[in-house]
């Protein structure tokens, strides 16, 4: 019976601290960024934005809608 005492034992385990993570890249502008592949958007390039989204026009938006009509029709 002494292993049933055992089983509802405290044990004394000293708790583990887990130091919090700092992000490596901080986007501090998130308007200008695609969100499809990650990259900056630049000044004048042609961008199209669907549900709160931005992606750049090509290859992101053309890569987007490929993968939609893939995942509808294929």
């Amino acid at each position: 019976m002494k292993w049933i005492k055992n089983i509802f034992k405290k044990k004394d385990q000293p708790i583990e601290t887990i130091p919090e993570a700092k992000p490596e890249h901080i986007v501090t502008d998130d308007r200008n960024v695609c969100d499809f592949c990650g990259f900056e958007i630049f000044g004048e390039q042609k961008t199209v934005s669907k549900a709160g989204k931005r992606y750049h026009l090509k290859p992101c938006w053309r890569a987007v809608q490929k993968m939609a009509k893939k995942e509808a029709f294929g």
